[in-house]
């Protein structure tokens, strides 16, 4: 299982789409409150987690995810913040 965290609903949407394309089982969750619940359901293996998110931060949210996994949680950091030079 893939959770993919981001609260720009559109990106999360379309990163869960093309791992769902690729044969993942992906589930996509817009918060950080939402991935943790989605998490304790079923733990996930791989995890693409924003680092800005509303609520609490992807920071904290792999760290917690990691603590509560049976197995091991690779996780995977996206942000929206980028520096741009011309």
């Amino acid at each position: 299982v893939h959770v993919v965290v981001d609260d720009d609903v559109d990106n999360g949407e379309l990163l869960a789409e093309l791992l769902t394309a690729l044969g993942h089982d992906a589930r996509p969750a817009h918060s950080g409150l939402q991935a943790l619940a989605e998490a304790s359901r079923r733990p996930p293996q791989v995890v693409f987690c924003d680092i800005s998110l509303p609520d609490v931060s992807g920071l904290e949210v792999v760290p917690t995810m990691k603590a509560q996994a049976r197995q091991p949680v690779f996780a995977v950091a996206v942000t929206g913040h980028a520096e741009r030079s011309v």
